[in-house]
């Protein structure tokens, strides 16, 4: 039996804590699906992190809590980024997950880095290189670079 209480530090039942973190919750609901189904049948507690979009709903209804953050998926913004940032930071801080998987090139970029600042697993996957790698305008080099700080 698993232990409800996710802060107990005594029982070695302690539910684990698994971050999913997006673009949008649309990439949540059309490709996993299938993992948020098995992390929660396997007794994980499942938060997702997605800019907000048609399918809350029915990633909600998966029996997760979903985050919505302001990310803007082609904004380079340093304000925005900025705010980006330091959402994605109090969520992981405050969540505490046992482990975070990230996907799309912001995630993949940004949360590694808090992750590996608290300590967290984290597992990002890259589903496509994409604009950032065939193209050499100065936002792609920008976007590169971000993506390999994140990525090491």
């Amino acid at each position: 039996m698993l232990c409800a209480d996710r802060e107990c530090g005594m029982c070695p039942m302690r539910r684990k804590t698994v971050l999913l973190i997006s673009n949008t919750t649309q990439s949540f609901w059309v490709y996993r699906r299938d993992l948020i189904r098995h992390f929660i049948a396997q007794g994980c507690i499942v938060h997702c992190v997605a800019a907000d979009d048609s399918c809350r709903d029915q990633v909600r209804a998966l029996g997760v809590t979903l985050y919505t953050i302001p990310l803007h998926r082609s904004s380079t913004n340093p304000l925005r980024e900025l705010k980006t940032l330091l959402t994605l930071w109090w969520v992981i801080y405050r969540l505490r997950p046992d482990v975070v998987f990230t996907y799309t090139i912001k995630p993949n970029a940004y949360a590694p880095v808090f992750c590996c600042l608290r300590r967290i697993p984290c597992i990002s996957i890259v589903t496509g290189l994409g604009y950032s790698f065939i193209s050499n305008t100065v936002k792609a080099r920008i976007s590169r670079l971000v993506f390999t700080i994140g990525l090491s």
